[in-house]
């Protein structure tokens, strides 16, 4: 995928946020990495069918799946949502009838952004929000060929 195919960064509505907050329970980072990634694939996607992710199947990084949940509506009782147990990635591949879509968390922007989870620089919440306002990419995406 080319630089001028990469889209903007997705917006979320407040709306959204409160449902996935409702339904997760809490304002956190990887929530809000979930709704975000999930929102970025369906930009390229017109609808998404299912979902595989790559991630720590412990929070925060788990959390990332209620955000996928809430915008894909492939979740792990519709078996629409698959999860592969993975220590140092953080991806997606969101497919549809037409082509998949790969999305992986950039391994830098994971690694600031645990770090500072760490030292609690800032509540939970604070910085689920502040990753909202972020203008670097924290993505890396491609289009990967569909599976017979």
């Amino acid at each position: 995928m080319n630089e001028s195919e990469k889209p903007d960064s997705p917006k979320i509505s407040s709306k959204l946020l409160k449902r996935a907050v409702d339904f997760h329970g809490h304002l956190g980072p990887f929530l809000v990495l979930g709704l975000i990634m999930s929102k970025t694939a369906l930009k390229f996607l017109k609808k998404v069918s299912s979902v595989m992710v790559k991630t720590r199947l412990k929070p925060p990084r788990s959390c990332l799946l209620d955000g996928i949940q809430i915008v894909t509506q492939c979740t792990l009782g519709n078996t629409k949502l698959t999860v592969v147990e993975s220590q140092s990635e953080v991806s997606g591949e969101f497919r549809s009838d037409d082509k998949n879509i790969l999305i992986m968390c950039r391994k830098s922007f994971l690694d600031k952004l645990e770090s500072r989870m760490k030292r609690k620089d800032k509540p939970l919440e604070e910085e689920a929000l502040d990753i909202l306002k972020i203008d670097e990419e924290i993505f890396d995406i491609k289009e990967i060929e569909q599976k017979s």
